[in-house]
C-alpha cells in the first residue's frame, strides 16, 4: 500500500499492472479523521527500526517502509498543502482558538486538525532521527506547534492538558520539541500543487500567502471503511471561506457517505423488479444514485491529471464506481460515466445498457457556450466491454483516441442531439499511434458530439 509501486513491483517480481502503492502518494486513504492511523504504522516501523530488524533480509522488503521511504515527505508535504491558507477563530467555538482548517475527505468529525494528529508527526520525527534524515523536522515541529487545534497560543496547555490519547501526546511533543531550535513555516518551499496519483488528489493554490485561493479534486478508489463516495468532488476556497465544499461528516445512516452529500454526480438507478430487496444498510446508496463504497462497486475509477505553472487539470471516469453488478441485471460492466472540461465548457456523458438496447446521454454545457462531448454507444446489447474513448483539452482543439481493437467499434459524430439523432461515421483525419487511433477535433468549429458506435 504504501511503497512505489515499481520498487513494490521488484521487490515482489510481480507485474506492472499489479494493483499496489495506492498509499504511496502520501495522503491518508481513509481520509483526515483516521489518517492518524498512520501513527501506528510508523510506530511498528519505528520498533522494528530500533530492534535492528529492518533489514529487508531479516523481515522482508516491506520493511523498506522503514528506511528512508518516499512515501513519508509525501504524507507530511501532502498533509500540510491540505490546509487552509490562514488560521481562523470560529465564530460560533471561539474557545478553541485559531484552527485551520482543511480540504477534508473521508469520514470526519471535525473540520479541522486536531491535537491527536501530532502523535503521527512525532513517532515520525523519531523515525527520521533514526535513519539520520532531519530534512523534515522543522516541517513536523512546525505543525505540532501551529496547524492543531488552537495553534501557537495552547501549545502548552496541550502539553499539560493532552487530548484523546493522553499522556502520549505530551511525550511526543517533550520528544519533538527542542528548546534551541528555530522552526519556521515549510509552505513557502513546498510546490503550490500536490498530487497523490494512486488516490487520484490534487491540490492546488495560487501561493503559500494567508490571501491564497485553493482548489482540491478526488477521484479515488472506494475499497475500505471510511472512504466515501466523493470521487470527481471538486472544492473551492477563496477570501478565507470555502465558495463550494462538500459536506464533510461521518455516516448520518449511510446518507452521508454517499456522492449526494459531495460535489460530484449521481445516478438514478433503474432495476426490471423495482428496488433490489437485499440491500439492507446500502438501500440510501442506490436511493441516491451514488457511487458503491466498501468494494461493493465494480472495480477503480480512472484518473487523468495535468500540473502545469498557471493552471491544472484533472478529470475521472468513475464508471466502475456507480456500477454494482452482484444484485441486479442488466451488465453493469459495459455502461460508461465520464464527466470532464473541454476549451469551450462543461459536458457529461452518461450511457446505460437497457431494456430497449444501449443508450447515451450527452449533455453539453447549459451556459449557452459551444461545447463538445464524446462517449460510447452500441445498437445492441455488448457482449464485449466497450472500448473507451479518451478526451484531452488542447486548446483549440479537442484530442479524441481510442483502441485500435474496438471489436467493430467506429467513431461517429453528430451536430445535434435534437431527436431523431443521426450519426455519421468520420472517415477522414483518424491516424494511428501505436495501439490507439487519433483524431484532432478543432472546437472552434461549432458544437460537436462524438461516440464509438458498435453496429
Amino acid at each position: 500500500m504504501f511503497g512505489d509501486p515499481d520498487v513494490v513491483e521488484t521487490a515482489y517480481g510481480l507485474p506492472a499492472t499489479a494493483s499496489v502503492g495506492l498509499a504511496s502518494g502520501g495522503l491518508p486513504p481513509e481520509g483526515m479523521l483516521y489518517g492518524d492511523s498512520v501513527r501506528s504504522i510508523v510506530g511498528e516501523l519505528l520498533a522494528l527500526k530500533t530492534a535492528g530488524f529492518a533489514d529487508p533480509a531479516i523481515s522482508g522488503p516491506q520493511v523498506a517502509l522503514a528506511n528512508n521511504a518516499p512515501v513519508w515527505s509525501r504524507f507530511v508535504t501532502g498533509f500540510i498543502s491540505s490546509l487552509v491558507p490562514a488560521q481562523q477563530i470560529p465564530a460560533d467555538e471561539s474557545y478553541l482558538g485559531p484552527v485551520y482548517e482543511f480540504a477534508s475527505y473521508g469520514d470526519i468529525l471535525r473540520m479541522y486538525a486536531t491535537p491527536d494528529m501530532v502523535s503521527v508527526f512525532g513517532v515520525l520525527s523519531l523515525l527520521d532521527r533514526q535513519n539520520n534524515d532531519l530534512s523534515r523536522l522543522n516541517a513536523e515541529r512546525w505543525f505540532a506547534i501551529n496547524a492543531v487545534e488552537g495553534g501557537a497560543p495552547s501549545l502548552l496547555s496541550r502539553v499539560r492538558n493532552p487530548w484523546t490519547w493522553g499522556v502520549q501526546d505530551s511525550l511526543f511533543l517533550f520528544l519533538l520539541l527542542d528548546p534551541a531550535a528555530t522552526t519556521t513555516d515549510p509552505r513557502p518551499n513546498y510546490p503550490t500543487a500536490f498530487y497523490d496519483p494512486g488516490q487520484g488528489r490534487l491540490i492546488d493554490r495560487t501561493d503559500w500567502t494567508p490571501e491564497a485561493t485553493l482548489f482540491d479534486f478526488r477521484c479515488s478508489w472506494e475499497s475500505i471503511n471510511h472512504q466515501q463516495g466523493d470521487a470527481n468532488q471538486f472544492e473551492f476556497y477563496r477570501k478565507g471561506e470555502w465558495l463550494t465544499k462538500g459536506v464533510a461528516n461521518y455516516d448520518d445512516n449511510d446518507n452521508g457517505q454517499s456522492s449526494d452529500y459531495h460535489n460530484t454526480l449521481t445516478l438514478q438507478n433503474w432495476c426490471t423488479n423495482g428496488t433490489p430487496n437485499n440491500l439492507l444498510w446500502e438501500l440510501p446508496f442506490w436511493t441516491s444514485g451514488s457511487q458503491w463504497p466498501l468494494a461493493l462497486n465494480n472495480g477503480d475509477p480512472t484518473t487523468y491529471a495535468s500540473v502545469r505553472t498557471n493552471y491544472s487539470y484533472a478529470f475521472g471516469d468513475t464508471t466502475p464506481l456507480y456500477n454494482r453488478p452482484d444484485f441486479w441485471n442488466p451488465a453493469n460492466i459495459n455502461q460508461h460515466f465520464i464527466t470532464g472540461c473541454v476549451p469551450n465548457g462543461f459536458y457529461q456523458v452518461t450511457s446505460a445498457n437497457t431494456p430497449n438496447g444501449w443508450m447515451v446521454i450527452i449533455t453539453p454545457s447549459a451556459s449557452g457556450a459551444q461545447a463538445d462531448a464524446a462517449g460510447v454507444l452500441a445498437k445492441r446489447l455488448l457482449t464485449v466491454t466497450a472500448p473507451r474513448l479518451n478526451v484531452v483539452a488542447s486548446p483549440p482543439n479537442m484530442i479524441l483516441s481510442w483502441p485500435t481493437n474496438t471489436d467493430g467499434f467506429g467513431l461517429n459524430q453528430t451536430f445535434s442531439l435534437v431527436s431523431p439523432t443521426t450519426w455519421t461515421p468520420v472517415t477522414s483525419g483518424i491516424t494511428v499511434s501505436g495501439t490507439n487511433y487519433t483524431i484532432t477535433i478543432n472546437t472552434a468549429s461549432g458544437a460537436g458530439f462524438y461516440a464509438l458506435i458498435a453496429p
